[in-house]
């Protein structure tokens, strides 16, 4: 029988800050507190279609805020090709144990974004 379940929902970047990049990134997730993978839908929209061919980073870092050893970061690209202006992927992203600390980076073409 599954346990109670958690749920987190924050976009990127914070709300009233402006974008350097002209993205936004919402990162959903929800799950039953229990050990096993867990399905984070990462959405990434841009204010207009690109117009060239890019490539988007993302590395998610989970963790117990009082346990930083058991940290998890799980990475990956995303091909954004000419004309895309919204993406959705689906992380499957380890869980040991109940998240209290949640992050995410993001690069595009390999330049690291400070948000």
């Amino acid at each position: 029988a599954a346990r109670g379940g958690a749920s987190v929902t924050f976009g990127l970047p914070n709300p009233g800050a402006p974008s350097s990049s002209g993205f936004t990134v919402l990162v959903e997730s929800e799950w039953a507190e229990l050990a096993g993978y867990r399905p984070v839908q990462i959405t990434i929209t841009s204010p207009a279609p690109a117009a060239a061919n890019q490539t988007i980073g993302l590395e998610l870092g989970v963790s117990r805020s009082w346990n930083r050893h058991q940290s998890v970061r799980v990475s990956t690209d995303v091909d954004w090709p000419a004309g895309t202006q919204s993406k959705t992927i689906l992380l499957p992203v380890p869980q040991h144990g109940v998240w209290t600390t949640i992050s995410l980076d993001t690069w595009i073409d390999g330049e690291h974004l400070v948000e």
